[in-house]
């Protein structure tokens, strides 16, 4: 029975390829038939298909006879022989449908390599006879370096992008849009660098570097007039950031296509094109970044040195009303934005990380330093300079000036314009009055607007890297911008140094002023003195005049923002000042006195704190006075308890009388016993 199964087995085996193989040949055969058909019909897409069908019946070992297999090869002939006419005639008529037509049969014929290496050496050629200058380079001028330079980059562009379909769709399997796309680059990168090495040259970029940066400074009455024919770099710069601007969209272009036609490969081998930093072309594109960096550094030093040559007060608006400024804010910005733009435009790293580092040494620390001195000197000043109410008038006061002032409202787009009839500053020297320019107020509205300037600077130049580069930002380029808010934080520092520059002078004025009038002052009062305080105040009246005469005239010339600042400043040194001359060595205090101080601490407070709308820094300044004001002015000692230890003015001021500090309170209270005040207990 077993041998019955596996002879009955055995036969079922041959059978079984007995009839694959007359499927076989019965498919050869029709196949053959076809393969005839369509080479006589020369329809060579579906004679490939046929051939490929008998290649792979071929594979599976049916047997094909001699006579078919000379056919086959014949026809393979044919078929290759005709298929190359075509493509190459069609390449050349620039038939886009015969081509992609014609490419679909090389990968079915197995002679996709052959198909791929005759496109390329076509391209090849096309794009050097388009890419080939119409004459020697030398005696091209800087338009047609530039213009045959940005011909050369749109060329690769156009090309690859009309011959990307082919390569992807007939010659995925030999990597063709990646051999393209590497032979395309490899063919324009040395025209490329000729052009560049020649604009270079004929521009004389390094000669024009060196002769600015050893020009001889001006001196003396010469400084304005060098100033104003000094060389506008702008036009110059332009033209390099465009250059720079068009090698990096083209090399992105090449960069970009290279990853995505990776990403379509099956291939894993890495790519064929060079790495960016090994591309000669990347290296003469990186000797223009360098020199164009030199050169924004020439223009920023330039305008610099004019900016500071030609200074004068100008008034810029701020809510509605003009404040005296320097000139040289507005034209440092200008010239810093304009740089700044300029080369995030260009689309290059380097070129703009290194304008921007310039940039901000530029405001951190050329602009920085003569701030600082006229910060350092602001004391001086003020003390050797006459009153400040006539000082600015004749830029505040003119009408007619108000009439030909020019808004400045953003940063660099608006600009003050140059003929203003502003105050020129007049020479000085170290004992000479005070130069408007250096007046307090300037100084002052002039750090304030560096502030507004430096944010507006910020959000404009980050915007302009989103849109120069892609997200996310280079890593250098968001260091770079970086570099703007640590200035930020300097300026804000150097503001602040001013304002306590300014109090400190104010502090001295005050005590001299307080002090005579405060001996005489006496808080152990009748009812009759205290009637005779409401009618002719101890001292509050008359320190709020003289505040008055101290700081009208900032009110008047200082932006709104910079005059609360002055003021919480001022603050500080009123309530100290008050302080220390009424409470640190304590005088006889009665129900009445305590009174009398918290109505004249009131009416101080109240007039500074109405020029800050009594802000959060207003009450802690006052917070320490009015809680000694408060500790004197009880019924009995017990009633402190009710609020010791307990956030004051509306929980703004955290409770700072120690318990030592308020014994020594109550026992200034003429009213108060000793045993009263002992038998308070105080955690």
């Amino acid at each position: 029975m077993t041998r019955e199964v596996r002879l009955l087995g055995r036969v079922q085996e041959r059978v079984k390829a007995s009839i694959e193989r007359s499927d076989g040949i019965l498919r050869v055969r029709q196949s053959m038939q076809r393969l005839q058909a369509c080479m006589h019909e020369r329809n060579y897409k579906d004679a490939a298909a046929c051939l490929k069908e008998l290649r792979d019946i071929e594979a599976l070992s049916i047997p094909i006879d001699v006579g078919d297999k000379l056919r086959m090869n014949s026809a393979e002939n044919d078929i290759r022989d005709a298929i190359e006419r075509q493509m190459s005639a069609a390449l050349h008529a620039k038939d886009e449908a015969a081509v992609l037509r014609l490419g679909s049969i090389f990968e079915p014929m197995l002679f996709a390599e052959e198909g791929v290496s005759m496109v390329l050496a076509f391209v090849a050629s096309q794009l050097e006879e388009r890419l080939a200058p119409s004459s020697s380079l030398q005696r091209l001028s800087i338009h047609d370096l530039t213009s045959h330079l940005i011909h050369v980059f749109n060329t690769v562009a156009e090309v690859t992008l009309r011959f990307e379909p082919l390569m992807l769709q007939s010659f995925g399997s030999v990597r063709g849009a990646e051999r393209l796309l590497s032979r395309v680059y490899n063919v324009a990168s040395p025209i490329a660098v000729r052009l560049l090495d020649a604009y270079i040259a004929q521009r004389g970029l390094a000669d024009l570097i060196h002769k600015a940066r050893h020009l001889p400074d001006a001196t003396g009455p010469n400084i304005k007039v060098a100033a104003e024919n000094a060389v506008d770099w702008n036009p110059q710069l332009n033209e390099v950031a465009v250059v720079l601007q068009h090698s990096q969209t083209y090399e992105r272009f090449v960069r970009a296509r290279d990853v995505f036609y990776m990403a379509r490969s099956s291939s894993p081998t890495g790519s064929l094109l060079a790495s960016f930093n090994a591309s000669p072309l990347n290296t003469s594109v990186q000797e223009l970044a360098a020199l164009y960096c030199a050169l924004e550094d020439v223009c920023l030093s330039a305008s610099t040195k004019k900016a500071l040559a030609t200074e004068e007060m100008r008034s810029i608006a701020s809510h509605s009303a003009l404040i005296p400024v320097s000139s040289i804010i507005d034209e440092v910005f200008y010239v810093a934005r304009n740089g700044a733009c300029r080369a995030l435009a260009t689309g290059h790293v380097d070129a703009a990380c290194g304008v921007l580092n310039l940039v901000a040494t530029l405001l951190e620390t050329t602009l920085y330093d003569v701030i600082k001195s006229r910060v350092r000197a602001l004391p001086r000043e003020m003390r050797e300079a006459g009153p400040l109410t006539g000082l600015l008038t004749n830029l505040q006061s003119s009408t007619q000036l108000r009439d030909q002032i020019q808004t400045i409202a953003t940063l660099g787009k608006k600009m003050t314009s140059r003929n203003l009839n502003s105050t020129p500053p007049a020479s000085t020297n170290a004992s000479g009055p005070l130069t408007p320019v250096l007046a307090p107020p300037v100084t002052l509205n002039s750090i304030g607007t560096i502030l507004s300037y430096l944010a507006q600077l910020q959000a404009t130049l980050e915007a302009d890297a989103m849109a120069a580069f892609s997200d996310p930002l280079p890593a250098h380029i968001k260091s770079c911008l970086s570099g703007l808010q640590d200035a930020a934080k300097g300026y804000k520092a150097l503001l602040e140094t001013a304002m306590s520059h300014i109090a400190s002078v104010f502090q001295p004025k005050l005590a001299s002023f307080l002090s005579p009038i405060l001996k005489k002052t006496s808080f152990d009062l009748t009812d009759a003195m205290f009637a005779a305080n409401e009618v002719n105040d101890p001292f509050a009246a008359s320190l709020v005049t003289q505040l008055r005469l101290l700081l009208d005239p900032y009110e008047e010339h200082l932006a709104r923002e910079t005059f609360e600042q002055l003021v919480d400043a001022v603050t500080v040194v009123v309530a100290e000042l008050l302080e220390g001359l009424l409470l640190t060595k304590l005088v006889p205090f009665n129900q009445l006195g305590a009174m009398q101080l918290e109505k004249d601490v009131r009416v101080v407070a109240n007039y500074l704190g109405e020029k800050v709308q009594f802000n959060h820094a207003h009450h802690r300044a006052f917070g320490t006075l009015r809680q000694c004001v408060m500790v004197l002015n009880v019924d009995v000692p017990d009633d402190v308890l009710e609020f010791y230890g307990r956030p004051t003015t509306r929980g703004v001021v955290d409770w700072k009388l120690g318990a030592g500090r308020v014994i020594e309170l109550l026992q200034a209270r003429v009213e108060f016993t000793t045993v009263e005040i002992a038998a308070i207990e105080l955690a």
